[in-house]
């Protein structure tokens, strides 16, 4: 997806990424997005941004990792989603086109992304931020 936002939305963006960056699935593990990137705190390095409704808030931007990771596995077979809340009608930024795929993720507030492997080998997750214009999630099995 384009990456939008000011220096500290980036920075949180990359903070989220290389959380999950890596990541190996086996059969029937579950991928929590909140356990991935844990509390979006200044304790934890992440700044004060806009978020996906135009609020700023610590943390503010990694949902733009929520919804890049989503649009990668979501048309997946061997993922089944087990959580996920969308911005819906407050969506009022533009890295995804539709406010469906605008993952919401709050970490305070116990709202999370998660979905189950369902395949019979190992999902990798490469998630990262290219030419400093795109946050772009590759996923595949080994």
């Amino acid at each position: 997806i384009d990456l939008t936002g000011n220096s500290a939305q980036r920075g949180n963006i990359v903070q989220a990424s290389l959380a999950i960056d890596g990541m190996l699935l086996e059969s029937g593990d579950e991928f929590s997005f909140n356990d991935a990137v844990g509390p979006r705190t200044t304790a934890y390095g992440y700044k004060s941004a806009i978020n996906g409704r135009g609020v700023k808030t610590v943390g503010g931007g990694v949902a733009q990792v929520a919804s890049a990771l989503w649009l990668a596995v979501k048309d997946m077979d061997n993922i089944s989603v087990t959580e996920m809340a969308t911005y819906g009608d407050a969506y009022n930024q533009t890295y995804v086109d539709s406010p469906d795929d605008a993952i919401l993720v709050d970490y305070q507030n116990d709202t999370d992304f998660r979905f189950r492997y369902t395949g019979d080998s190992t999902l990798v997750i490469n998630l990262h931020v290219q030419d400093d214009e795109f946050l772009v999630c590759d996923i595949y099995e080994e």
